[in-house]
């Protein structure tokens, strides 16, 4: 009940058996659907026959595949055997209703019964597993996810400082319009309307690099899409708000300004 326990499908044909497990049994496998694609193409797999350990075995069924050895390892082409052909080392996979932790002592008594000298040796749960394979790449991901969280930061600051400054640069050009008879409301939309036009350009700018960056680093992501759009779509609302913020707050303390101090400004 090995693949039952891990939640593999059959495809075809059937399962191991306890039947399987003898060595006086025929020699017969299974495998799964990659090495099933790769060696037979269109043909049925099931009665066909392969050389391994120099012996003969027949496939009696074809399995789905598993990501054996980490995630981001595409499924290779894998055979599996009964236990008496290659003993040395034992997996039990335990399928349990409730917390699987919970029944170590239970596991323990269980195997003690079978052979008390035999040890137990890496008991986790499936999560537990996983999660070990992706240790190094969370570090990463969370040093990463630091690293573009400060250049956001720094991308507003430096939004928000640049266009802060060319507006108040303005105030004199502000002064004249509004003696010419712009209202303050008129002014102010002008500023935002200019500001936002450069940071939308940038923007465009930046999610054609993004869009080609994400293409180069598809072959290390996993569960998740290269152009996530509620990502960008999250980093555009920032920026824009940003210069906003940039454009609407000097524009309004310059149009706040009587216009004859204005015209005198530097």
């Amino acid at each position: 009940d090995y693949f039952k326990g891990l939640g593999i499908p059959l495809l075809s044909g059937r399962f191991l058996t306890r039947q399987d497990d003898s060595e006086k049994a025929p020699k017969v496998l299974v495998v799964n659907d990659v090495l099933a694609r790769k060696f037979f193409e269109n043909e049925n797999p099931l009665g066909r026959q392969l050389h391994f350990k120099g012996a003969v075995w027949e496939i009696v069924g074809v399995v789905g595949s598993v990501r054996r050895y980490a995630l981001e390892y595409e499924p290779s082409p894998q055979i599996y055997f009964a236990q008496t052909y290659f003993p040395w080392s034992i997996c039990v996979v335990v399928h349990a209703k409730v917390p699987p932790l919970s029944l170590t002592n239970e596991l323990r008594l269980a195997v003690r019964d079978v052979d008390p000298e035999l040890p137990i040796a890496d008991m986790r749960t499936l999560e537990m597993a996983v999660d070990a394979t992706l240790q190094t790449r969370k570090v990463m991901l969370v040093l990463l996810g630091i690293f573009a969280a400060t250049a956001l930061v720094l991308a507003c600051i430096g939004i928000y400082g640049v266009i802060s400054y060319s507006v108040a640069q303005r105030t004199r050009e502000m002064g004249i319009r509004m003696a010419l008879g712009a209202g303050s409301g008129n002014v102010i939309a002008l500023v935002i309307r200019q500001g936002l036009r450069l940071v939308l350009v940038g923007l465009g700018l930046g999610i054609a690099a993004s869009l080609g960056a994400g293409v180069l680093i598809a072959n290390q992501l996993y569960g998740v899409s290269k152009t996530d759009p509620a990502v960008m779509a999250g980093v555009i609302v920032i920026l824009v708000v940003a210069a906003a913020l940039a454009s609407w707050l000097p524009a309004r303390r310059a149009s706040r300004v009587d216009p004859c101090v204005a015209l005198r400004s530097e």
